[in-house]
């Protein structure tokens, strides 16, 4: 019995289970299109009047759909047209269906017949915006489930609104703000974004979309004043509250922006604002209204005081004396604050960068015709940091005021004050008064600083006119140097170019000297270059010629780095000077600023064929030692590398080849010379490629050797012998490779024979030659070293204490010369071909 009710009471559960699924909710009137229910066109977007809706038990009215979502549940409304642009809003979503979680609805527009609708607008969102809508015309509202199946359905109320802007949608009619009295924001005004519209008024220099603009005034009542936008709230639910504003002066037909805020959850501050003066500020949404996307705000506005004192050097007309400091250490400083000043006006003079909103000025009177000006301990003040400071330095009277100088200074927020380098003012007149006008670059920031006025003590050659005569060395040793300093220089010619051709913006501390060349060529080097403090720059040296100040021509230019090494003028592609007539030396440094050198000047004559295009002829002998001169590199240019790992003190030679066609150029060692390591180049002429090159004869022997041949009889061969040695000595100690050194250019007869030979002292017999793979010598006790070079001049072998019997097998066929370095000092050569 027991289990028979319990398989009745489990047949009754799974009836209930079958009839309750299987339970089925009436379409709602409104299933199909032709039983759409009309809806009242709102006349704003408030949504007094809306209507009820719901999904449950709808069915697919079988019309087919472009948009997202599934359409198995859609019901239809519609509405006539009363504007040609409407709004259609649904909210108070509710899941009516057996789904648990939420629901999301979609809607369609569409026009036309039911039977011959067309596509209007998708949505997927609780918003959209219609526009060009045909007044009087019918328009089809589908609403539907984006889930599929029973289970999915929602009720809702759906509104059709009217845009009606805002009275203040324009800025000729702003609404007026009341100013509290202080920043607490006991009064406030509600306000709206809501159907606003784009008023045409740029954005720059702020940001966001101002499309829905509204527009508010008010009449500033002190030099600082608050703005805040509080209580915002998004009327669409999945938007955050971010409204932005933008503060104007001027009138609506010429606004000027001021002000940008973005900030909505505390005050602004505005500061720099004149009084009585009206300023406009307009209130939009952050982002763009889209057809599906409702960027709308409510939102209250309040104007704040802040009780800042305004400076009493607001106006040119107040302008604070400064005093003048007999040097640039800046013992007396005047405090000054740009916080709650306010722009001159009517605006004076253009600002030198930027733009203003808060000025204050300061006056002077020159005692020389040089000063600096000095700010100290910069910091930015009030709520809103900025690190752009800047002022402007003037002669003249109000309302002619000249600009003589524009200073512009980037903080950094360090947490400590900014001080700032002087600033040179020249070409002052003693007696006349300046004025200074200091500001904050940027809009509605301020400063507080400290302003000094110094007076250089300039070097006595600050000035052309006062050019310090430098003596001329006569030889490469720095016995007579000037000494100098950049130091307090400023500069003393704007309008003449210096090394860069194109600018002399860097050009702040030049130093002047002059002298009278002795030659063609000469070494000008500043030696114990030191910088004065910590600061590092390199030293430009450039060269004018002519006789007086006020005609100097272009000469030369070169840049002093740390090396304590002469600068050669006079060489290939540079001008030469001209012995007796007057050169001008101006010295500065390469940065502006807190840069400054001291220095002695020395003004050499170097070795006259350290140039290219002044070398000494050599005649060709038949023998070393028949042609061989004692010369020196000392004083030479010390250049780049050539043709070797270093090259320094390059001396100039030129022979005119043989009726044989063939010489060799050969330098050896002097005795007790520091010259030990030599290096021969050739360029064809000045400024060409390099033609032959030779570093060492071999490895034991350091000098160099080139052997040319089959050159046209009479032709004159350019060549330099230069130390192989480091291009910059360092501290001023010279490189120890240069000195004195032999050199010959000699023809041991007929290079092109093959069985000639140079014999001295030691009659040295060879065979057979042309040889295969051994070539015999005789008297082989009495040669030392034997080297064997190619026809360019390369060393390809090199025989240390030979035997008669010199194998040579591995050479490739061809010419080569043998020569025979023989015990008692003497050299000789012999033409040998390899068969």
């Amino acid at each position: 019995m027991k289990k028979l009710l319990n398989r009745l009471l489990l047949l009754l559960i799974l009836t209930l289970n079958i009839s309750i699924s299987a339970q089925t909710f009436p379409p709602p009137t409104n299933d199909d299109c032709v039983n759409a229910i009309p809806l009242t066109v709102n006349g704003d977007m408030n949504c007094a009047v809306s209507s009820f809706g719901n999904t449950l038990g709808a069915t697919s009215s079988g019309i087919p759909s472009t948009c997202f979502g599934n359409t198995d549940d859609d019901v239809w409304f519609s509405f006539v047209a009363v504007a040609t642009s409407h709004t259609v809003s649904i909210s108070n979503i509710v899941n009516t269906g057996s789904m648990t979680g939420s629901q999301y609805l979609s809607f369609q527009i569409m026009k036309g017949g039911c039977g011959a609708l067309t596509d209007l607008l998708c949505c997927e969102w609780d918003f959209a915006s219609l526009t060009n809508l045909t007044p009087g015309e019918k328009y089809y509202i589908r609403v539907y489930t984006t889930g599929s199946g029973m289970g999915s359905a929602a009720s809702f109320k759906l509104c059709v609104g009217t845009h009606t802007p805002p009275p203040n949608d324009e800025c000729a009619n702003a609404i007026s703000l009341s100013v509290n009295p202080d920043s607490n924001c006991g009064i406030v005004t509600s306000g709206t974004t809501l159907s606003a519209t784009y008023s045409g008024m740029l954005t720059s220099p702020c940001t966001g979309s101002p499309d829905d603009d509204v527009w508010y005034k008010f009449t500033a009542t002190a030099n600082t004043h608050t703005l805040w936008l509080k209580n915002t709230v998004a009327l669409s639910p999945y938007l955050s509250p971010k409204l932005y504003a933008q503060v104007f002066k001027g009138s609506c037909g010429s606004l000027v922006s001021t002000i940008c805020i973005t900030a909505n959850d505390i005050a602004s501050v505005m500061s720099g604002l004149n009084l009585g003066e009206t300023y406009y500020v307009r209130v939009y949404s952050y982002g763009s209204t889209t057809p599906t996307i409702l960027h709308a705000y409510t939102f209250d506005i309040c104007i704040g005081t802040i009780a800042v004192p305004t400076p009493v050097n607001n106006d040119f007309v107040n302008a604070t004396s400064l005093p003048i400091n007999p040097d640039k250490n800046c013992v007396f400083t005047t405090s000054g604050t740009t916080y709650g000043a306010s722009e001159s006006v009517p605006s004076i003079v253009s600002p030198c960068t930027g733009s203003i909103s808060n000025d204050v000025w300061y006056k002077f009177k020159a005692t020389k015709t040089l000063h600096t000006i000095d700010f100290k301990n910069i910091t930015s003040v009030g709520p809103m940091y900025s690190n752009y400071f800047a002022a402007g330095v003037y002669s003249g009277t109000l309302g002619n005021l000249t600009s003589i100088k524009c200073i512009s200074i980037s903080i950094m927020a360090t947490g400590g004050g900014y001080y700032s380098s002087p600033t040179n003012l020249v070409g002052l007149t003693p007696g006349e008064t300046y004025y200074i006008r200091v500001y904050a670059s940027t809009t509605n920031m301020a400063h507080n600083f400290n302003i000094c006025i110094g007076t250089p003590n300039a070097p006595v050659n600050d000035y052309c006119s006062n050019a310090i005569v430098v003596p001329v060395n006569p030889g490469t040793t720095c016995n007579l140097t000037v000494p100098g300093t950049t130091y307090d220089a400023s500069e003393s010619n704007p309008n003449l170019v210096g090394c860069n051709t194109t600018s002399n913006t860097f050009i702040d501390d030049d130093i002047w000297y002059k002298f009278t060349a002795t030659q063609n060529v000469h070494g000008i080097s500043l030696k114990n270059l030191t910088p004065v403090g910590n600061n590092l720059s390199e030293v430009w040296i450039k060269i004018y010629k002519g006789s007086d100040c006020g005609a100097l021509v272009d000469f030369e230019c070169t840049r002093q780095e740390m090396y304590n090494y002469d600068s050669i003028f006079g060489y290939v592609n540079s001008p030469w000077f001209v012995p007796g007539e007057t050169y001008y030396i101006r010295i500065y440094t390469e940065r502006s600023g807190p840069f400054a050198y001291t220095f002695d000047l020395c003004i050499t004559s170097p070795l006259t064929n350290t140039i290219c295009n002044n070398p000494i002829s050599l005649a060709v002998a038949d023998s070393f030692d028949a042609g061989a001169v004692t010369a020196s590199n000392v004083g030479g240019i010390r250049s780049n590398p050539i043709c070797s790992s270093y090259g320094s003190f390059y001396a100039w030679f030129k022979a005119v080849v043989p009726a044989s066609g063939g010489m060799i150029i050969e330098t050896a060692p002097v005795a007790g010379s520091p010259f030990v390591d030599s290096v021969i180049t050739n360029s064809g002429r000045c400024g060409s490629t390099i033609s032959f090159c030779n570093d060492n004869i071999s490895p034991t022997n350091l000098f160099s050797r080139v052997i040319l041949t089959g050159r046209v009889p009479g032709e004159t061969i350019l060549f330099a012998v230069a130390s192989n040695g480091s291009v910059k000595p360092y501290n001023g100690i010279p490189n120890p490779k240069a000195g004195e050194f032999k050199i010959s250019v000699y023809d041991p007869g007929n290079l092109l024979a093959t069985d000639d030979v140079e014999v001295k002292g030691n009659n040295i017999n060879v065979h057979p030659n042309p040889f295969t793979d051994v070539l015999n010598i005789s008297k082989a006790d009495l040669v030392k070293s034997v080297s064997v070079s190619d026809v360019s001049g390369r060393l390809v072998k090199t025989i240390d204490t030979p035997s008669s019997a010199l194998h040579l097998g591995d050479l490739k066929q061809g010419l080569y010369f043998v020569t025979l370095n023989m015990k008692d000092g003497s050299k000789q050569m012999i033409k040998a071909i390899k068969k």
